[in-house]
This record gives C-alpha cells, structure tokens and sequence, in this order.
C-alpha cells in the first residue's frame, strides 16, 4: 500500500517529466518500439587470451526505438535533490552514474546489432518544483567510466577466485 502522499508526489513528478519536451519524447519513443526496463544478462571476459570472466547484468530503464532521434541513445531515470546542471553534474561523479553509463553501453553492445553510444539521464527532483532535465553523458566521462569498470571487473574476478579457493582448498590461477 502506497501513502497518499507518496502517491501524490509520484503523481507531480510524472507531471513534470511529462511536460517536459525532450523527456516526454523520450518516453514516448519507448513505448512507440522502443523498450521500457529492459534486462541485460550477459558474461564479461577479463583476459582477451584466457577462458575467464564474470557474469554481469544492467536493466536500463528506456531504450528509445530505433525510428526517434535517439536510436543511438541509452535513458535512465534519477530521482535527484537538485536536477540544475552544476548540482547534477556532481551527482553524476558522486554516485558513479558515468560508470553505470559504460557498463550499460558496453552490454548493449555486446548482445545487439543496433550500436548505441549515447546515455541519457532524465533527472527529476523528489521535491516541489519538481524540476525536471535532461542530461547527456560526455563521451569523455562514458570513457572514463569504462576505464574504472573494467578495473573494478578485474578486481571483482580476484576477489571471487581468492573467496573460491578459501572456501574449497583449491588454488586457482589468473
């Protein structure tokens, strides 16, 4: 059961999203072809030369359809305090959302044909006015964020192998 309140709230934050230009088109291409929470499952390798790797996963929250002008884009949706560009711009660094870009990016790539390299961020805010904007990634913070993933992929591996053999006896070698 949801609160009145709540409701309320969730109800003047689709208002205002909707009302925006960019962001209703967005979410109208979705559902025009596009994809609304779409799941990603796929298995990363670590070394190009060894059979290794994890399993890694994304859900983005809207895939624009092929026939709108953002056919190269991947959206996600934040609830932000602050959705003016100098607020918002830290909350992109703070909360690591470049590295999400590069992740989700990177597995859309993966499994599809259609290449997208774009992310887009429709960011409303939690409280009156319930400001809304739309919010492209740099090419150079998508870069950067595929630089720390693929660190924190590698990172992630070791850690798994040293846990399996703690936890079995075995040795296993990178």
């Amino acid at each position: 059961m949801i609160k009145s309140d709540t409701y309320d709230q969730i109800e003047r934050m689709v208002a205002s999203v909707m009302s925006h230009p960019f962001a209703s088109q967005i979410i109208n291409s979705a559902k025009d072809g596009g994809g609304i929470e779409e799941s990603l499952f796929w298995h990363q390798p670590i070394h190009e030369d060894k059979d290794d790797g994890i399993d890694c996963k994304a859900r983005v929250d809207i895939v624009p359809s092929q026939s709108s002008m953002f056919n190269d884009s991947l959206v996600d949706f934040k609830t932000t305090i602050d959705a003016s560009p100098e607020a918002f711009a830290k909350s992109v660094f703070n909360f690591g959302y470049y590295r999400q870009a590069a992740h989700y990016l990177h597995g859309w790539n993966n499994l599809h044909d259609e290449y997208r390299d774009k992310f887009i961020i429709i960011a409303c805010e939690k409280t009156p006015p319930f400001a809304c904007a739309v919010y492209e990634l740099d090419n150079g913070s998508i870069e950067l964020g595929g630089y720390e993933v693929g660190k924190l992929r590698h990172y992630t591996q070791s850690v798994l192998i040293t846990a399996i053999g703690r936890l079995t006896g075995r040795r296993f070698t990178r």
